[in-house]
This record gives structure tokens, sequence and C-alpha cells, in this order.
């Protein structure tokens, strides 16, 4: 397994399980590479119910670590 991007390492680690919604979506978008981050979470969404915030980084998908990988490639993971 791959090292954490040490730009986003030492900040405050949240883990959080969303479900999809009633229209199949979890209500986010996803930007940015190595560390792709949170750009819109949608109001009332999954997301934003679970507390998911604009900015976020997203570090592990169910485990693996994506703190270096392209957006493209953790787009898919989510999906």
């Amino acid at each position: 397994m791959s090292k954490i991007n040490r730009d986003i390492a030492d900040l405050e680690e949240c883990q959080l399980t969303i479900s999809r919604g009633a229209n199949h979506s979890f209500g986010f978008t996803v930007v940015g590479d190595n560390p792709t981050f949170i750009g819109k979470v949608t109001d009332n969404s999954p997301a934003a119910l679970c507390g998911l915030k604009s900015g976020d980084f997203i570090v592990k998908i169910n485990g693996q670590n994506v703190s270096r990988a392209q957006q493209r490639t953790v787009s898919n993971l989510i999906k």
C-alpha cells in the first residue's frame, strides 16, 4: 500500500459511510488530483447529511489509499 500523500498526512482524519439517495446519487462532486477533494455538496443529500463538506480531501475509498490518485480514478472507485 502506498503512503498517504505527505501534503495531507497531518490533517485530522474522519471516516464517513455514505449511502446513495433516492435518485441513486451520493450528492457530491470530486475535483483535483493528488489529492482529490470534494467540490460541491448538494444540500440535503446523503453526503450533506453525513457531514461531508466542500474542500474535504478524499484519502481512502473502501480502505484503498487514493491520496495520490488522479480525479478520474477516484471518481471510478466511487461509482
